[in-house]
């Protein structure tokens, strides 16, 4: 679930040039649950100080993934 949320436009648009919209666009209810977590401790991660290096780690220990 991970790899979904942190994969580059660009990624991910050469690997699906058929599909229109943007990868949140054909994303699973389940992805876009998770996502919306993750973003939820990146932004709780950012009010507390940490860099983003440090915010990745914590982010995928949290997340599970």
């Amino acid at each position: 679930m991970l790899r979904f949320s942190v994969r580059r436009l660009g990624e991910w648009r050469k690997e699906n040039p058929e599909l229109k919209g943007n990868m949140h666009d054909h994303a699973t209810l389940h992805q876009l649950l998770v996502l919306a977590n993750m973003e939820s401790y990146n932004a709780a991660f950012i009010t507390e100080g940490l860099p983003q290096s440090e915010r990745l780690n914590n982010t995928s220990r949290d997340s599970g993934a």
